[in-house]
């Protein structure tokens, strides 16, 4: 359970406190003969030990005998009351003591719900009296029972009865078919009642808002206002419960200002509750504002906004104040630590992890499996998955729920071969994966190498106890297969699944569009359609943020179509994937069409433009978007650097290279891997090579990208001993030559003096196995023969030379 207290988040909140089902708790009418007070729809506030074993108690309260007086509905609180006559045809008379009596009591203590339903109906048939008691007694075993067709029968009962007006029996039914979801039934009953008190206004809005119809919640609410009907405190519960979104923020307000002209502002309850509707409705400022301004806090008030706070990604605020209740006395219990421990990942969110955990060990919490499993998923969630694995091999005891979040961090951080090493480990132990386990397992960062294999092993696995025809399954094997490049794996899993969802279509689709397979992606596309799937923002990032085939155009175009139809081509991120998909596509006009026409546009958009322009040859246009977008406000990030220094290479513009070196060199850039790499390249392109050489010996870091641009710019320039120097020292200094790194060194100019080098590098590609690379072996036969060498370029170029060049 997070910080929400768990009465909030119940579903028979109306119920608990209207109709004392659960726990402790107070039935909100009672009737009186003489002074004695006695039990009609329940009048007395029971203890959770007299819940425990009610039919030890239920004997001393004497039960209603029909010349009652109705006096009162009691506040669950102030012990107010406001007057709720009941007319006295509502209340039917029977006889106290006859046959019939003796078969209504038996029909009252009967346990079986069917069986005093069978019998009631037989009563009703005969045409006996049935008293309110009976009906709700016989109601409350039916929603013990959750049963619509009972309940419905019973209803039919209430009506031949002609006890369908009493607000109590009807507070019952409408109490079934709420938690039997049938919220039609309960507007029909409610709309039967000619008066309503304030518990059936109430049990309407609570079950609206149970089930999150927020327009129907505020539509009776203001009725009731209408009607004159003061809403009470449980009310007030209730219609802050339909709140849950920032659509409902204005209605929020207002009710929080009922809420005060009701004199309630002060009910700590109520307090927690508009905690809990600010937070779910966005504004944890007001959130924040209602928690400053209570006089009095309980252990659900700190938790409350605590775990609100770190929902948000406020989880310094949140640490905080986590500090602030023990300085005021509170000690935090399980439900602060969990609330702690579930937020979003932010900046910084490490240190005060780690602070949270020592907490935790000192509280004697860390045993607790629930907390150890929090801080398990809160570790991996901050990125230290080393301290995840430390919580986790030291707890105790462990449920799957822990395992499933220690594998799931595992596969998220691109560990795919350690996760599925766990997931054999919790199959040793004796537990049984579920779907969450497989769908954690497969949801993994990054396809490493060897990551096919044991993900056919987990399908096989998943195969066997029949979950891979679970949806969630089948979505995370299409994904991970795609990510693996196996999209024959990925198409065998889609078109064998059962059941499908938008997931599933999307997975799929995207898995295509990465791989190249545009036109099949965009087949599927249409199919989903076809089937009665919708596409949604994620289907059409998919779809747009895959490779550029040929003929990828056409049907670029005609996904930009249905996003228009779909009313999502003014989506931002739709705007910013059709811009870098008609550049890649090699339509630039398309590309400015869709940029020029976007109402707003962030740093993707200019660089999507920007790095489009640079790719098409437009280098002079890409560098005057790039002096507008900041004369618009925005700040050129790495990515944008890096696009206008291709765009610079490509013109060969020495002058704007230095500018946007002036501006890296300001904004603190020019270590980023990234743009130092584009520097060295855009310098070297230039004709600067020293340049080029000075960003490079100045960079902290480097990664094969620089040293293959740095290698291949002292190539082109005719400095092959310099790149072969280099060529050695990346290697000194632990960097593994790649394919890209022999074309770099064997692509420049050189004489024939450079044949001693170009054997040795030919030497370094043997073993690297290199040599049998097309690409490589044409290079070397390219040098070969620019140094003269025709011997070792036939041999190479015939596939004859194993072991290296002639000497």
């Amino acid at each position: 359970m997070d910080s929400t207290l768990q009465l909030l988040n119940s579903p028979n909140l109306s119920n608990e406190l209207i109709n004392g089902q659960n726990g402790s708790g107070l039935n909100f009418s009672f009737f009186q003969k003489s002074d004695r007070q006695t039990v009609s729809v329940g009048t007395v506030i029971w203890s959770e030990q007299q819940f425990q074993r009610p039919h030890e108690y239920a004997s001393s309260v004497p039960r209603e005998r029909h010349n009652f007086r109705p006096i009162a509905c009691a506040s669950f609180r102030s012990g107010k009351r406001n007057s709720e006559p009941t007319s006295t045809n509502v209340l039917r008379r029977t006889s106290p003591i006859d046959d019939a009596g003796k078969h209504l009591q038996l029909l009252q203590n009967t346990d079986e719900a069917r069986e005093a339903v069978i019998r009631l109906k037989a009563r009703v048939q005969q045409g006996i009296s049935i008293d309110s008691y009976t009906y709700v007694d016989i109601l409350q075993k039916v929603f013990k029972h959750k049963d619509l067709v009972l309940a419905k029968q019973v209803h039919e009962c209430i009506i031949k009865s002609e006890m369908e007006q009493h607000p109590y029996v009807a507070n019952k039914l409408m109490s079934i078919y709420i938690r039997c979801g049938r919220l039609q039934n309960t507007r029909e009953v409610f709309d039967t009642l000619v008066e309503k008190n304030v518990f059936n206004w109430t049990i309407m809005i609570g079950g609206y808002a149970e089930n999150n119809h927020f327009e129907d919640a505020i539509e009776v609410y203001n009725k009731m206002r209408q009607n004159g009907v003061q809403p009470n405190e449980i009310t007030f519960f209730n219609i802050l419960k339909a709140c849950t979104s920032p659509m409902a923020l204005k209605w929020g307000r207002k009710i929080h200002d009922h809420i005060r002209h009701a004199g309630f502002q002060s009910d700590l309850r109520l307090g927690n509750a508009l905690i809990h509707m600010y937070a779910r409705c966005g504004s944890m400022d007001d959130a924040r504002l209602v928690f400053n301004g209570m006089v009095d806090r309980d252990i659900i008030t700190w938790n409350v906004m605590i775990g609100r706070l770190v929902q948000h990604g406020r989880g310094h605020e949140a640490f905080s104040l986590f500090l602030q209740m023990q300085r005021e006395g509170f000690v935090p219990d399980t439900t602060t630590y969990l609330s702690m421990l579930n937020a979003n990942a932010c900046t910084g969110a490490l240190g005060w992890v780690k602070e949270v955990h020592s907490h935790a060990l000192r509280a004697g919490l860390e045993s607790d499996v629930r907390v150890g499993t929090a801080l398990v998923h809160m570790y991996a969630r901050s990125g230290s998955i080393k301290d995840a694995r430390l919580v986790f091999d030291k707890m105790t005891e462990r449920n799957i729920i822990t395992w499933n979040s220690m594998i799931g961090g595992l596969a998220q951080h691109g560990c795919g071969l350690e996760a599925f090493s766990l997931f054999r480990q919790m199959q040793r132990e004796g537990l049984v994966p579920d779907a969450i386990t497989y769908v954690n397992i497969l949801n993994n960062a990054c396809a490493s190498t060897g990551a096919l294999q044991w993900v056919r092993k987990v399908h096989d696995d998943a195969a066997k106890v029949g979950l891979d025809f679970d949806v969630r399954v089948g979505n995370a094997l299409v994904h991970m297969y795609a990510k693996c490049g196996s999209m024959d794996d990925a198409r065998r899993v889609f078109y064998g699944m059962v059941d499908r969802d938008v997931v599933s279509w999307t997975v799929m689709i995207g898995g295509l569009a990465q791989h190249g397979f545009g036109r099949e992606a965009f087949s599927l596309f249409l199919q989903m359609q076809r089937e009665g799937f919708v596409p949604n923002l994620t289907t059409y990032l998919s779809i747009l943020n895959g490779k550029a085939s040929t003929g990828a155009l056409e049907w670029v175009k005609e996904v930009h179509t249905h996003a228009v139809n779909a009313e999502l081509d003014s989506h931002l991120r739709v705007g910013n994937a059709l811009i870098h998909m008609y550049a890649k596509c090699g339509s630039i006009e398309n590309a400015r069409l869709v940029f020029d026409r976007m109402e707003d546009r962030d740093i993707i958009s200019w660089n999507a433009m920007i790095g489009g322009l640079a790719q098409n040859g437009h280098g002079r246009e890409a560098f005057s978007h790039f002096l507008e977008m900041q004369r618009e406000g925005f700040i050129p990030d790495a990515a944008t650097l890096v696009s206008i220094l291709n765009a610079c290479a490509s013109t060969r513009a020495l002058d704007r290279v230095k500018e946007v070196h002036s501006h890296a060199l300001e904004a603190g850039l020019e270590s980023d891997l990234r743009v130092g790499s584009a520097l060295v390249h855009t310098y070297a392109k230039c004709g600067r090579i020293d340049d080029a050489r000075l960003v490079f010996e100045g960079m902290a870091s480097r990664d094969i990208i620089t040293w293959n641009v740095m290698i291949g710019g002292l190539a082109q320039h005719g400095r092959e001993h310099e790149a072969f120097s280099l060529f050695l020292q990346m290697q000194d200094v632990g960097f593994v030559p790649d394919a890209i790194t022999y074309l770099s060194i064997l692509g420049g100019n050189v004489s024939i003096e450079a044949l001693e080098w170009v054997k040795e590098v030919h030497r370094h590609a043997v073993r690297a196995g290199f040599d049998t690379d097309p690409r490589v072996s044409s290079a070397l036969v390219h040098m070969y023969t620019k140094c003269g060498d025709i011997d070792n370029a036939k041999l190479v170029s015939n596939g004859k030379i194993e072991t290296g060049p002639l000497t």
